[in-house]
Parts: structure tokens; C-alpha cells; sequence
């Protein structure tokens, strides 16, 4: 038994697995385009968590209740792009979840310290996180931890968008009229 947040390890792969298969479900039900998984997912889901468990550079970090996952998080640093300076070395969470929402809470907060301690070893300073827009009670965890957001991604198909002739024109306003 292992409570708090720890450093995984391979044995951890499958109860991985399958709360971010869960996770991932949920998310493709709030946006089925962006979040569909493919036909193979558990497997490359297993080799990606393997992988990023055995990569020195990436954190992947686990947090038990008893002899149950409850939540998980993979945190990779993340050069900014040369035309940001964030002020100083970022690191991404992504993969980031917890088996019930109520788990936020303790899990959640759990996981966060442990990446904390970490970051402050490893001189990380901006925090970037992953979350689906419609997964709110994630968003209000990010938000009472401090973090805010920076940016949203909209997804669609080319065949469902509208014509750029038929959609509605947005008045500009830059003062001249």
C-alpha cells in the first residue's frame, strides 16, 4: 500500500490503463472527433505508460487508497517556443486523473505536492495542464490550485463546417465607420 503520491512503477501499467481508459471515455463523449480513441488504444496506451515509466526525463506519478489506483498524472518537461519566455524550464501533465471526481480532493492534491517537490529539485517553473473543456470539476481543481487558462482548442471536420459564405459576419470594430 502506497497512499499519497509516488513515483510509479511497471507493475502500476495496467491499473494505469485503465483508469485513463475510463478518463479517456468520458472525454470522448464530451468531444468524439478530438478524444476518439482508435481501435488499438489499450495496447499503445500500455506501451506509451511503459515507456514514459522508464523515460528518466518524464515523472509519471500514481496516488492509492488502499490497494486501488486512484489517480495518475505523466508530467514531461516541455520546451517553451523561443518566442515565449515563461521565466524559466515548463513541465506538461497530461494523463491526468483521478478514478472519481470527489477524488480531486485528496488524489488530486496528493499528486500535485509530490509533482511540487519534484519541480522544485528539478528547477521547473511554469506548470501546463491538459484538461477536456467539458471536464469541470478537473477545471475547477486547476483553478483552486492556482492555475488559470491560457488557451482552448476548437476541433471539427472539414465536412461539417459551415461555408465561409454563409456563415455569419462579425462586425468589426476598429473605429472608422
Amino acid at each position: 500500500m502506497r497512499n499519497g503520491g509516488h513515483v510509479t512503477r511497471l507493475a502500476d501499467v495496467e491499473a494505469i490503463v485503465a483508469l485513463v481508459d475510463r478518463t479517456r471515455a468520458k472525454y470522448e463523449s464530451y468531444q468524439p472527433i478530438f478524444w476518439r480513441r482508435g481501435p488499438d488504444h489499450l495496447a499503445r496506451t500500455r506501451c506509451y505508460f511503459r515507456f514514459q515509466i522508464l523515460n528518466p526525463r518524464t515523472k509519471t506519478l500514481v496516488c492509492e487508497r488502499g490497494t486501488s489506483l486512484v489517480g495518475c498524472l505523466v508530467a514531461l518537461p516541455t520546451p517553451a517556443p523561443p518566442i515565449f519566455n515563461p521565466g524559466g524550464p515548463t513541465v506538461t501533465i497530461d494523463d491526468f486523473c483521478v478514478s472519481r471526481d470527489e477524488e480531486w480532493a485528496h488524489a488530486g492534491r496528493a499528486l500535485i505536492e509530490k509533482l511540487r517537490q519534484i519541480a522544485e529539485r528539478k528547477g521547473w517553473h511554469q506548470l501546463v495542464a491538459v484538461n477536456a473543456a467539458a471536464d469541470l470539476p478537473k477545471a475547477r481543481f486547476l483553478e483552486g490550485i492556482g492555475l488559470s487558462i491560457a488557451s482552448t482548442w476548437s476541433v471539427g471536420t472539414f465536412d461539417r463546417l459551415v461555408s465561409p459564405g454563409t456563415a455569419p459576419l462579425v462586425p468589426r470594430s476598429d473605429g472608422s465607420d
